[in-house]
């Protein structure tokens, strides 16, 4: 059992982590929650364990729940500090600052003693080349500040909380750890945003609709958009705005209706070769361009049944091990922000529109490969700024060319480019275009022309003469995403 405020508990290898189960309570902490960590940690050497520690979300559910149950529960937590360095006291942790790879903290609940949990990417065994929406997190420990960069997992309590809440609450905590104008809502704060009890009785929970985690994200200040898998003519279609919105780095709330489950996409796993897929002409569109859809193997999801990072697989080799496929999926909710009004949907159509009667691209009469995502416009500005390949014409032109606060990005490239981190084009759309507009871009080219869009003064529409190669390239657009090295 626990004696001191810190202890420190050395990891040589998976066996080691039996220990804990002689140390933590069997309130925190059970043969569950240990197979887990066996079988998902790694590039651990010393987990710090701290107690007793007061957690504002368990807090937020003990005071309003579990404090009026007829068993005591106590109002204390247990947060283990994973290092991926050996320590043997406190006067060690400032030396390893460098080596943190983040927190668990584990409630007493019994059943489901997994509590608000941020790992680095890097302490989970199957996550290197992914890339993952990530945020960061400050955190002291006996008076020395550490830092992680990583995805918030909680997982269901199975009384105040289900599987919708842990996903609402995972991601409306990623937006307010990465972006001020989202405030922080804690455990007990996300039942409340829900506001239809048509179903009945909030707590103790049995389930929500996909309406009311629509409700959740609205009331905490995004504007969600739901798409449903049986609305497409193909699965094709559907899952290329699933993944068009993961590679804006918008984590989205997957629904797996059969499976009554609910996940959170957080990020995609390492692509495969453009060339590679060109060559066996497979998952061609109707466009005649691959989408980079059809690249990632798998995508990253905290699944409150396990730790963060789990996978779900694309990929068919990858189907008969994982837990979750692609197929499981039936719908999905976006939480986008106010300006975000053209969605995924409405972007392909418009993009395909402007290909036909406006521009096309150097390489058109090349295979190609498609990436479109939404980003903020002052972060792509700033990739501008510091694209040393840019031609003056080009980086200028967007530079000074008003843009509103979110853009769609339209990214052209050959399979042997893209593979290489490069693309021939990059268009801009404003994403507060109306979906029926003739002319919705604010920036096109090809190797020969920019057409440009003032869209926010005059409204004027003109074109500069540009002198490129047809092999010309631009490295891709990376801002969103984070890779896991």
């Amino acid at each position: 059992m626990i004696n001191d405020t810190l202890t420190f508990f050395p990891i040589y290898d998976v066996n080691s982590y039996d220990g804990l189960l002689k140390i933590l309570p069997d309130d925190y902490f059970d043969d569950r929650i240990l197979n887990l960590i066996q079988s998902n940690l790694c590039n651990v050497k010393t987990i710090v364990i701290e107690y007793p520690y007061v957690d504002v979300d368990y807090r937020s559910t003990y005071y309003s729940f579990y404090s009026k149950k007829h068993f005591g529960y106590s109002r204390f937590c247990v947060r283990l500090h994973l290092f991926d360095t050996e320590l043997k006291d406190d006067g060690d942790i400032v030396e390893a600052r460098s080596g943190y790879l983040g927190f668990i903290i584990l409630r007493p609940t019994k059943i489901t003693p997994l509590g608000r949990t941020c790992l680095d990417p890097r302490a989970i065994k199957h996550t290197k080349g992914s890339f993952l929406c990530v945020a960061p997190y400050h955190v002291n420990l006996a008076g020395v500040d550490l830092f992680v960069e990583g995805f918030p997992f909680i997982s269901q309590d199975t009384d105040v909380t289900v599987c919708a809440h842990a996903v609402a609450w995972t991601v409306i905590r990623y937006y307010s750890q990465k972006y001020k104008e989202y405030g922080e809502f804690k455990a007990y704060d996300i039942v409340e945003l829900i506001q239809d009890r048509s179903m009945g009785r909030l707590i103790p929970s049995r389930g929500l609709t996909v309406g009311q985690i629509s409700e959740i994200f609205s009331m905490a200040g995004f504007y969600p958009e739901i798409f449903v898998r049986e609305h497409y003519n193909t699965d094709a279609d559907f899952e290329k705005l699933l993944y068009t919105y993961i590679e804006s780095g918008i984590p989205i709330a997957a629904a797996m209706s059969k499976r009554e489950h609910v996940v959170a996409i957080i990020g995609h796993g390492p692509v495969s070769s453009a060339v590679s897929l060109a060559k066996e002409n497979l998952h061609r569109s109707v466009e005649d361009a691959i989408n980079v859809s059809n690249l990632a193997s798998s995508y990253l999801i905290n699944d409150d049944n396990s730790l963060p990072y789990s996978k779900l697989a694309i990929n068919i080799q990858l189907i008969e091990s994982a837990t979750y496929k692609i197929d499981d999926i039936n719908g999905f909710l976006v939480p986008l922000a106010e300006k975000m009004y053209l969605n995924a949907e409405d972007i392909y159509r418009i993009f395909f529109r402007v290909k036909q009667d406006l521009l096309d691209f150097p390489m058109s009469d090349k295979k190609l490969v498609l990436r479109v995502l939404l980003t903020e416009s002052v972060g792509y500005k700033r990739f501008l700024r510091n694209s040393a390949m840019l031609p003056d014409i080009l980086k200028e032109s967007q530079l000074e060319l008003p843009m509103p606060k979110f853009i769609w990005l339209v990214e052209a490239a050959s399979p042997e480019d893209y593979d290489a981190g490069m693309v021939n084009c990059r268009w801009i759309f404003d994403a507060t275009a109306n979906v029926y507009e003739k002319h919705s871009y604010l920036f096109l080219h090809n190797n020969e022309k920019i057409i440009i869009h003032e869209r926010a003064l005059s409204g004027a529409i003109y074109e500069l003469p540009l002198d490129l190669t047809k092999d010309f390239r631009l490295p891709i657009y990376r801002n969103n995403l984070k890779e896991v090295i």
